[in-house]
């Protein structure tokens, strides 16, 4: 078995012992639908040249979408961007609309994965990309990712 195939196993085991629903994406990243948020995870292999690959871990939430450029928001995410334990914060413009996109990630090294960090790192995602969603739509407008259901899924 591969070292990214061995990865992806280890990482559906933690996050189901810890959530109680995990779906898999179209695009084999782990799902997990948290209050008004959603966060995946994805597993990835990085070639490296002269050396072996690398496994990374990528946590990633989308705390807002459809936002509007104003200056007052792109200085919050500037001035903002790393003030979380686990993750920072970045804006990207949606090319059709016009309007941005806030994302929260981190990333790990999945070669020296431990089951904890892989936890806290999650958890603390889950828990900061929900905060800081209801703020910065008070703040900026937009829409939260659950903002177009009645509840999250499951509920």
């Amino acid at each position: 078995m591969s070292g990214l195939l061995e990865l992806k196993a280890k990482v559906q085991g933690i996050l189901t012992d810890v959530f109680n629903v995990v779906r898999v994406d179209k695009d084999g990243d782990y799902s997990i639908p948290y209050e008004s948020t959603n966060v995946w995870v994805r597993c990835t292999e990085q070639q490296r040249e002269g050396a072996e690959p690398r496994t990374l871990i990528h946590v990633t939430s989308m705390v807002l979408h459809d936002v509007d450029p104003t200056s007052e928001f792109f200085r919050f995410v500037a001035t903002h961007s790393d003030d979380w334990l686990f993750g920072h914060i970045s804006a990207a413009e949606d090319e059709d609309s016009g309007k941005y996109k806030v994302w929260m990630r981190h990333t790990l090294l999945g070669d020296y994965l431990d089951e904890e960090e892989l936890k806290a790192t999650v958890i603390g995602i889950c828990s900061s990309a929900d905060q800081l969603d209801d703020q910065m739509k008070e703040l900026f407008g937009g829409e939260r990712f659950f903002d177009d259901f009645e509840s999250t899924p499951d509920e």
